[in-house]
């Protein structure tokens, strides 16, 4: 029989966090008010955070400002929302704005993140790949945006009512890595990626947990089934330990 390892890219202590989730589908997706953008195409984001998602805060990328709702409350024209690029490289065919955003404070007025990084890499002027990363409470980092966790890349949308949600600070689940091929040869381990983090809306948007803190020794136990070797047969059930990878 072929033996089979899972290997988490990221571990957590926190899985035992509930996994019921807001359901995202149901937010309005409107923004309040909207200051008047430079660039033809601005490009629309929304993050929402906590377990039932009440804090909501609008990302809008207009060329190379990032306009953040770091209050919640729908107007963009805010003092203080409007971000330069601190970094901004490529032409008109090719390039990327990254930007970096101190902190935010979710709508109980007490939970606190830091470090929000959005990162945007755009093909004639179209953002095509994504990453929004932040410190959760100052001290764990979850992200969105990391290549092959969830279907598609994770792009910005044209109008807010498409625009995809990133839940961080949420629910914590399991996803694995898209396209992962197990067909190898019987005398080889296979390798199954997967993660920890809070699914989103939209493709590519699984915000991936990291796993600052984790003691020593912590390890996921998974199970793997195999389909048994005569028809209508028990499957083949193997445990595993879940190892943890960056």
């Amino acid at each position: 029989m072929r033996e089979t390892v899972l290997l988490t890219s990221l571990v957590c202590v926190a899985f035992a966090q509930p996994a019921v989730a807001a359901d995202l589908a149901k937010i309005d997706r409107t923004i309040a008010k909207e200051p008047a953008y430079q660039s033809k195409a601005p490009r629309y984001c929304l993050l929402v955070f906590g377990p039932e998602a009440k804090t909501r805060i609008w990302l809008v990328l207009d060329g190379r400002v990032l306009y953040v709702d770091r209050n919640g409350n729908g107007d963009l024209t805010d003092k203080g929302e409007r971000f330069e690029a601190h970094w901004a490289g490529g032409d008109a065919s090719f390039g990327g704005r990254e930007f970096e955003i101190p902190e935010l404070t979710e709508a109980d007025g007490k939970t606190r993140h830091t470090n929000l990084h959005v990162s945007a890499w755009y093909y004639k002027n179209s953002p095509a790949l994504c990453r929004v990363s932040i410190k959760l409470a100052g001290k764990r980092t979850q992200s969105t945006g990391i290549i092959g966790m969830g279907p598609g890349p994770f792009e910005l949308a044209e109008r807010p009512k498409d625009a995809p949600i990133v839940h961080f600070n949420g629910p914590l689940t399991m996803a694995f890595r898209e396209g992962q091929d197990l067909s190898g040869p019987s005398d080889t381990p296979a390798q199954l990626y997967a993660a920890i983090g809070t699914a989103g809306l939209g493709k590519g948007v699984f915000a991936v947990i990291g796993f600052e803190g984790v003691p020593e020794g912590i390890h996921p136990v998974g199970r793997v089934e195999f389909p048994s070797k005569r028809r209508g047969g028990k499957p083949i059930e193997v445990p595993v330990v879940l190892k943890q990878r960056c």
